[in-house]
């Protein structure tokens, strides 16, 4: 998919305190760029041969919706196209240090009755768009 195609999006719960709005952010955006490394473009080298790897190489939106709606989207973003990449954030995971652990709870657990404290998007952008368009940004 040619880049300019690609949107991104991170929704969350506006009511979490801010650190756990951070965290669940962070979290989210390292499942999205493992999920799709082109998300974060090629290595960068300044005239001085300092070389870093960019942040991202599309913008990344933050928005906002309460868990009722993040769990709806959920839903719907799962039965998505085949290029698309979803990162939810489920609530029991906050607790949870140790992705084995994670893993393995994760396997008993139906994800469509979870709180959810976030959902990081990324495919076409008319999928991303349909899924959140109605969303504020986080403020």
């Amino acid at each position: 998919m040619a880049q300019d195609a690609v949107r991104v999006a991170i929704v969350v719960d506006p009511s979490l305190s801010p650190g756990l709005v951070g965290n669940t952010i962070a979290t989210i955006a390292i499942g999205l760029g493992a999920a799709a490394p082109h998300l974060g473009g090629p290595r960068l080298v300044d005239r001085t041969g300092v070389t870093i790897h960019p942040s991202a190489s599309v913008p990344v939106p933050v928005l906002q919706a309460e868990p009722s709606v993040l769990r709806g989207l959920l839903l719907r973003a799962v039965n998505g196209e085949e290029e698309t990449v979803v990162v939810p954030f489920p609530a029991f995971a906050r607790n949870m240090h140790d992705f084995n652990a994670y893993q393995s709870e994760f396997t008993r657990r139906e994800l469509g009755e979870e709180e959810v404290h976030g959902v990081g998007l990324a495919g076409p952008r008319k999928w991303v768009a349909s899924l959140t368009g109605s969303l504020k940004l986080l403020s």
